[in-house]
């Protein structure tokens, strides 16, 4: 499958004229201060298993630099002081030692990026902690709605940290008058929340069953096909019925998320389960395909994650032998869907139509699958 890749960057003024945007266009970027960091996608520092979250005002922390026509984030001296010390009070108290700053990078650009391990799932991956990053989700959040939005349409909100971005461009465009009578479909109850916050108009599937775009958000995206791993927030479920109700679908993500083929960043498949099998469930996997399965525990609980189905999260550790181009996503997912309990999979195959990176310089790459 061919896709184009285009990069750009994105400002709030071209709106009026995005109409006329093909897709070799290179456009400017410049933010407007009240869309800097919100504060639910902040920087969260992890050491070993344990968190300690780092979450600061952004608007009061961060002001903004345009470098070469991109809007760069610096964080002030004081926030890295209040980082050096959170951390040395963490590791007293761990009775660890303290990993040490390097002075000679610059702390304004790149704090670290630092190996974590996902809230919502058991595997492993890399964070960035550039705010640059931030910017990046917001303008692939812009890009996305400009390009695909528009007055009367009928729109699936996902779910996760880009997708916010997205809430916050909708509402400022329809403060401005800029986008009318748009209905809005979440796909869980936090999206509900940032919608109803945004004073946008919410809708189920039952009054609004059919939709013109769901946009959403990814945890790995294959580049070649746009097939995804979707899930990590335990809304899978209700993900993949809104975007089946979608004429289209688009995802925005950073570009973390991006791979060659599936299972290349992201080592899990997520599985929403109903709580009565997840063991035979689990037993049947393991002993059919291999790898190993666990059931996803909540962190601020006890107990296991209550998906907004009442129903558990297993998380499919897959085999490493199924990560390469000529896999057959498919006939594991029919395997999968098919075993009784299972409610759904993560696996969103040959559904994308578009999808938006973020890059840690606050551009957009897009790519679109013909």
């Amino acid at each position: 499958m061919n896709n184009k890749h285009n990069c750009f960057n994105v400002t709030p003024e071209i709106d009026q004229n995005f109409q006329s945007l093909h897709s070799n266009s290179n456009i400017q970027t410049q933010f407007p201060t009240t869309q800097a960091l919100s504060a639910s996608n902040q920087s969260m520092l992890y050491i070993e298993d344990d968190v300690s979250h780092n979450r600061q005002c952004a608007e009061s922390e961060t002001i903004s630099h345009k470098t070469n026509n991109t809007s760069k984030f610096c964080v002030k001296d004081e926030l890295k002081t209040k980082v050096v010390k959170n951390v040395d009070n963490y590791c007293y108290n761990k009775e660890i030692s303290p990993p040490s700053f390097q002075s000679n990078k610059k702390f304004s650009i790149d704090i670290q990026s630092i190996s974590t391990r996902s809230f919502h799932s058991s595997s492993d991956s890399t964070i960035s902690t550039e705010f640059g990053m931030e910017a990046g989700k917001e303008a692939a959040a812009r890009a996305c709605a400009l390009k695909h939005v528009h007055s009367g349409c009928k729109l699936g909100v996902g779910s996760g940290s880009t997708v916010k971005y997205l809430v916050d461009f909708l509402k400022e465009q329809v403060s401005l008058g800029k986008l009318n009578d748009i209905k809005c479909v979440p796909t869980s109850f936090l999206t509900k929340k940032w919608l109803c916050e945004a004073n946008l108009p919410v809708y189920s599937l039952e009054s609004l069953p059919s939709l013109d775009v769901c946009i959403d958000g990814a945890d790995e995206v294959d580049l070649n096909n746009l097939n995804c791993i979707k899930g990590g927030g335990g809304c899978l479920t209700q993900e993949k019925i809104v975007q089946s109700c979608s004429k289209n679908f688009f995802i925005i993500a950073d570009n973390s998320k991006k791979s060659e083929c599936l299972g290349m960043r992201w080592k899990t498949i997520p599985l929403e389960v109903v709580p009565f099998g997840y063991v035979p469930i689990s037993k049947k996997i393991e002993e059919t395909l291999g790898g190993h399965c666990s059931l996803r525990m909540a962190h601020k609980k006890c107990g296991p994650v209550i998906t907004d189905n009442n129903c558990y999260v297993i998380d499919w550790h897959f085999p490493a032998s199924f990560v390469n181009a000529d896999h057959d996503w498919s006939k594991t997912n029919n395997f999968l869907i098919n075993l009784p309990g299972i409610v759904e999979t993560g696996l969103f195959l040959n559904v994308a139509n578009e999808a938006f990176f973020a890059t840690n310089e606050g551009t957009v790459e897009h790519i679109k699958k013909f």
